[in-house]
């Protein structure tokens, strides 16, 4: 019997085909919905009434599920089951987040709400009463640091909280650091912390005190955030030894300095975003990649002064990695390409992604494009026929183009 569906984005999904759907397979444990926009009350009613053993639950960009269909949800018989529910930017509001912690979903764990802009203060109160995992409120542009202070100050449950993921909130404190420190006050067992977009510039006390307090942190994402090189250095001395993902996209001071800083104190990290840290050269680079030899990922975006020479050392030193992004770094032209292929097929025999701009490595040359994607693609074909790379990562790779 049917126990997962994914429908994800699907256009022609609406409430008659889920109901039908809930009707015909109760015991669906995982259903994937995420941006079906024809989705409503009626649809969600369904599966409330019908999936009892449903444990996961995605409405994420279901833009007309609201606090009607989380009051259905909360109500019926899959309440007891459901773990994790994704209503990340739907039109859910306060009163259904009241009824979601009613005592009707004892089980749930996490929650994601990122980008509901219904949720204010009460809603995040409310949820006091869950003992939830992860927790998602990006994007909640109501939310505001004394409503946050106050849920941190009632919620027990925090303790339990392994991935939280934070808006930025209308300062209304004298001490901007507050925040921060209370979370690391709050959530000993915190896992990932995500701080997305935010004004980290006088806090680089309160990330340190968020590396010393939370001993299992092993993903920090500070991706767009303005931070200070110095806060980053701090916070790797500090944790560096368990931190597993580094997620810096686009912040600007991190430079050389900070990724030795970071070579030398994290060498467990699988996952390195540096993507539009212009600072960034062949120096810091090199650096990471000669430390941190169990990279999966590493994400090089638009950094214009890492060089091919830099990318070559790269492939030769990182053979676990999985995914590479060097779209907008200095490749060399025509003999830059031919040197990443050969490379990649020298010492990468895991890759399944790829992301690099061939047109611009050609210097805007169409023809030349053309040709070097189809050399590429011909390069991933003859390794997957000679059975070195697995022919289910094909559709993985990918080349990404202007």
């Amino acid at each position: 019997m049917l126990k997962l569906a994914d429908t994800a984005a699907c256009e022609v999904v609406d409430n008659t085909s889920i109901v039908e759907l809930a009707a015909g397979c109760p015991r669906l444990r995982r259903l994937d919905l995420a941006g079906c926009s024809r989705l409503g009350i009626d649809a969600v009613r369904a599966i409330a009434t019908h999936c009892s053993a449903l444990t996961e639950l995605d409405l994420s960009h279901c833009r007309s599920v609201d606090d009607a269909c989380l009051a259905a949800l909360s109500s019926g018989a899959c309440a007891t089951a459901l773990q994790a529910l994704d209503l990340s930017s739907t039109d859910v509001g306060d009163a259904g987040l009241h009824n979601l912690a009613g005592g009707h979903c004892p089980n749930l764990a996490s929650l994601r709400l990122a980008g509901c802009l219904n949720v204010t203060d009460s809603g995040l109160t409310a949820l006091a009463t869950l003992q939830l995992h992860t927790l998602d409120i990006f994007g909640c542009k109501q939310l505001t640091e004394e409503g946050f202070l106050r849920a941190l100050s009632m919620w027990h449950s925090w303790r339990h909280i392994e991935d939280l993921h934070l808006p930025s909130f209308h300062k209304i404190s004298h001490n901007p650091s507050l925040p921060l420190a209370l979370v690391a006050a709050s959530c000993p067992r915190l896992r990932q912390l995500h701080l997305f977009s935010l004004d980290l510039s006088q806090q680089g006390a309160a990330l340190t005190e968020i590396a010393t307090a939370c001993t299992q942190l092993a993903e920090l994402d500070l991706s767009c955030s303005r931070v200070e090189d110095t806060a980053v250095q701090s916070f790797v001395r500090a944790r560096g030894a368990s931190l597993q993902t580094l997620n810096l996209f686009a912040c600007e001071h991190v430079d050389d300095e900070t990724l030795e800083c970071i070579a030398a104190h994290c060498p467990a990290l699988c996952h390195v975003n540096l993507q539009f840290c212009t600072a960034v050269s062949d120096a810091g680079v090199d650096a990471i990649s000669e430390a941190c030899r169990s990279l999966w990922t590493l994400l090089l975006c638009g950094l214009s002064r890492v060089t091919n020479e830099a990318i070559q050392r790269v492939l030769g030193r990182l053979g676990e990695l999985r995914r590479l992004d060097v779209e907008g770094c200095s490749l060399g032209g025509t003999s830059g390409i031919h040197a990443l292929a050969a490379g990649l097929a020298r010492h990468c025999p895991h890759i399944t992604r790829l992301a690099l701009s061939v047109r611009e490595a050609l210097d805007g040359d169409f023809e030349k494009a053309a040709q070097h994607d189809e050399l590429l693609e011909g390069w991933l074909v003859r390794r997957v026929r000679q059975g070195t790379v697995d022919h289910r990562v094909c559709s993985l790779l990918q080349l990404l183009r202007d």
